[in-house]
């Protein structure tokens, strides 16, 4: 899985305005020429909710595709909490393999 492999997916990205790593998920998306959804779980709560029941925890951004896969848009164990290796293998994990 690349960039150009979720253009052609439904994004939607989880933040809250206060949260740098969303402000940071967001640009990096815009830079691929991807397109996303934004949804403020600050402001939402049924949204809040949705993300915590997919994510099994609260954490932002949280990046939903095809309304169905969640994958975390950060990485809090690393210094720059970013990692696009780690992301697309996260996203391999989480999306099956096309037949």
């Amino acid at each position: 899985m690349n960039w150009n492999d979720l253009k052609s997916r439904s994004l939607r990205i989880y933040t809250t305005p206060w949260c740098s790593d969303c402000h940071r998920l967001k640009k990096l998306l815009t830079r691929q020429g991807l397109e996303f959804s934004e949804v403020d779980v600050d402001s939402n709560a049924s949204a809040r909710e949705h993300m915590v029941a997919k994510a099994g925890e609260f954490s932002i951004p949280q990046l939903e595709i095809d309304d169905e896969w969640m994958v975390r848009g950060w990485h809090q164990e690393l210094p720059s909490r970013w990692d696009e290796g780690l992301f697309f293998e996260e996203l391999a994990q989480a999306i099956p393999a096309q037949d």
